[in-house]
């Protein structure tokens, strides 16, 4: 059965969130305003999300949310708000991306209990790069009634393709 999301009250509930998800920054002001919003916003950032782009199509390929984390550029400290990634376009050096059901993240988190993909390690106090691929962090699942989470590596078996993956129970 394919997982899909589910529209009630103008608020979108993931059935199943990517296992990877992106840790960026922006000002508060357009983080406010796009959160009061019912449809999607745009953001543009200078510099190509190539990485994001790859891990998007395939959580797009696979029927789930791959989930956007924004902190404020002004003050790096607290993660504000999560949304789905729902567009990503890479111009020559530039990313327009877009993240529709914005809201803001319950409880007090900090940027640094996010774990990189890549290292599997939290993202440093000082981390001043402008985007981060990161494991989905289960409190989004907490906050959010998700009741599965789609991986593409920890359910393969041996010899299987990666994109053919299926979601996992939580």
């Amino acid at each position: 059965m394919p997982v899909s999301l589910c529209w009630r009250n103008r608020e979108m509930e993931p059935r199943a969130l990517f296992e990877f998800s992106i840790y960026t920054i922006a000002h508060p002001s357009k983080l406010d305003k796009a959160a009061s919003r019912s449809r999607a916003t745009t953001f543009l950032e200078a510099r190509a999300w190539t990485t994001g782009y790859r891990l998007w199509s395939k959580a797009k390929a696979a029927r789930v949310a791959m989930p956007i984390l924004l902190a404020d550029a002004t003050d790096c400290s607290r993660l504000l708000y999560w949304g789905v990634l729902t567009g990503v376009v890479i111009e020559e050096k530039t990313t327009r991306y877009s993240v529709k059901q914005m809201r803001k993240i319950s409880g007090r988190h900090s940027p640094q209990e996010l774990l990189l993909k890549s290292t599997g390690k939290p993202i440093a106090a000082n981390f001043i790069r402008p985007y981060a691929i990161c494991r989905t962090p289960s409190f989004l699942y907490q906050s959010s009634n998700v009741r599965t989470l789609a991986s593409t590596s920890s359910t393969r078996s041996p010899g299987s393709d990666s994109e053919n993956s299926r979601p996992r129970s939580l």
